[in-house]
């Protein structure tokens, strides 16, 4: 009998280490872009929305803008696009645009002529892992909130006396709030989190038991064996992409986004994260939004918004023009 459970005990640790290291180079190895749908096959809103992000996105190409490269804390090479509203943008503010998990600009391609209208240079950050960016695994906002601080760093030194400000969307959003808790310069004034997570762990959990049907007594099991591999492979455990727990030590003003109709980041955790900020908030919930696409949705509500977010924290000299 006793070696009947050790057996069984050796062969169930064989399963969960297996499905650890499954999920590590699935989900945290850096992975090609997602395959484009085919517009014929989805519903007439997202036929609708693929044509008009595509044409946001040819538009943005289309704009004056610079390539900027940094070397992040651990050596990975990031890049981003600048796009200045004039000249090299030393004379407006600038928000840094954070997409969210194996996905890009078009994240934020439909709302950037709106950021221009207001007079914002925009930097489109692109993540480890992601696009032009170097770096083999994926930061889900642990490491990436430090490289997000090395561009509010880059820009302060570029231009001292204007306002910085980070929007984020989904794992992006994860990653501005983790931001916002950590050491920024002056000229960082405020946060706008879509969609993110209130942590990677409750994430990585959720889509396990509503996606790929794994028990949660499985994925409980399975998680802490999970975040020591991303340890020893990827620099970081999942517990350190916690912007729930991060929230305690927030020192800048955040506005919440979320669909109400987000299965994939249950909307819940938006409350939680609303609620657990101690700095000046507000929450937006757009009711028929899923997930990521809450400004195509109701853009008008996501403007206004947005106006009196930075009506309120933007310096008052650069506004829409």
């Amino acid at each position: 009998m006793l070696y009947l459970f050790l057996g069984i005990a050796v062969l169930l640790l064989i399963v969960v280490i297996a499905a650890a290291n499954f999920l590590i180079n699935t989900s945290i190895r850096r992975q090609p872009p997602l395959p484009p749908h085919d517009p014929e096959t989805l519903p007439p809103f997202w036929q609708d929305y693929i044509a008009r992000n595509n044409a946001a996105l040819a538009a943005l190409d289309t704009l004056p803008h610079e390539v900027l490269t940094l070397n992040a804390h651990d050596g990975v090479s990031l890049r981003a696009r600048f796009f200045p509203i004039a000249g090299n943008g030393s004379g407006q503010d600038t928000v840094i645009v954070v997409h969210g998990y194996r996905s890009s600009a078009g994240d934020f391609a439909m709302m950037i002529p709106w950021y221009r209208a207001q007079n914002f240079n925009v930097l489109v950050a692109e993540n480890r892992a992601h696009g032009g960016s170097a770096g083999d695994f994926v930061g889900f906002g642990a490491l990436d909130r430090i490289d997000c601080a090395a561009w509010c760093r880059l820009l302060a030194e570029r231009m001292p006396d204007r306002a910085i400000f980070l929007h984020g969307i989904s794992m992006g959003a994860a990653t501005v709030t983790l931001t916002a808790c950590h050491p920024l310069p002056p000229q960082v004034k405020g946060v706008i989190a879509d969609c993110g997570y209130s942590s990677a762990v409750a994430e990585f959990r959720h889509v396990m038991h509503s996606t790929m049907h794994i028990p949660r007594a499985v994925s409980a099991l399975l998680m802490p064996v999970a975040s020591l591999f991303c340890r020893l492979r990827a620099g970081y455990f999942f517990g350190d992409a916690d912007p729930l727990r991060a929230l305690a030590h927030a020192h800048l003003p955040i506005l919440f986004v979320h669909g109400g109709k987000d299965d994939y980041v249950p909307t819940e955790m938006a409350y939680r994260l609303y609620d657990a900020c101690p700095t000046d908030k507000a929450l937006l919930i757009v009711d028929d939004a899923t997930h990521g696409v809450s400004y195509a949705i109701d853009p008008s509500r996501y403007e206004a918004a947005m106006r009196a977010f930075y009506a309120k924290h933007r310096p008052a000299d650069e506004g829409a023009s």
